[in-house]
């Protein structure tokens, strides 16, 4: 039987610095994110640093307004939707094994712009230990690291390495003819 990281290697991906550690965001994650979100994720009188409240909705379980239904669709779509030319990924943060919040990177056409978009929070209780600049600082370095270029993604693995034709051998292989292409066109990649 495939493990999920064959079925979806995003899964078996794991960005780790220091305390921390960042894995794309899986279903058994989603009650303790949510406990976390519902202890704050913004202080009172700071100016709102989202494009929208999602962490202020109202606490409405099993409803299709409020939270944490409109989050949950959020994070599914980025699964649902997720391509070599146009990914979103939602990475829990933990620090120590606790989860203490979430780091999103989107790229379109990686290989060719060499830009992402980053975005991230974390719960109150676990803000202004540098954990925010650790995971920003490990996501871009993730993102731009020449020696491992995204279009490969990372993946770290408890299983042995599968062989051609898996998923994940063709999501690499899509990805790196998406670069040739690319670098035959002009574009070297240097954004």
């Amino acid at each position: 039987m495939l493990t999920m990281e064959e079925i979806f290697p995003p899964f078996g991906l794991r960005i780790t610095g220091g305390p921390v550690e960042m894995r794309v965001l899986r279903d058994e994650d989603i009650p303790e994110l949510v406990e976390l979100i519902r202890g704050g994720v913004q202080s009172a009188g700071v100016p709102m640093p989202f494009l929208h409240d999602w962490h202020a909705q109202p606490l409405a379980p099993g409803s299709p307004e409020g939270f944490p239904t409109a989050s949950l669709a959020w994070w599914w779509s980025q699964r649902a939707k997720f391509a070599p030319e146009d990914w979103h990924m939602a990475l829990t943060v933990r620090r120590e094994g606790l989860l203490v919040g979430m780091q999103d990177i989107h790229a379109m056409n990686f290989p060719q712009t060499r830009h992402v978009e980053t975005g991230s929070w974390l719960g109150l209780s676990h803000q202004g230990r540098g954990t925010g600049t650790l995971m920003r600082k490990l996501v871009v370095g993730f993102a731009f690291d020449e020696r491992r270029p995204i279009v490969r993604l990372r993946l770290h693995r408890r299983q042995p390495r599968i062989g051609r034709g898996q998923p994940e051998d063709r999501l690499r292989r899509e990805w790196a003819q998406s670069h040739r292409a690319a670098h035959r066109r002009g574009n070297k990649g240097h954004g």
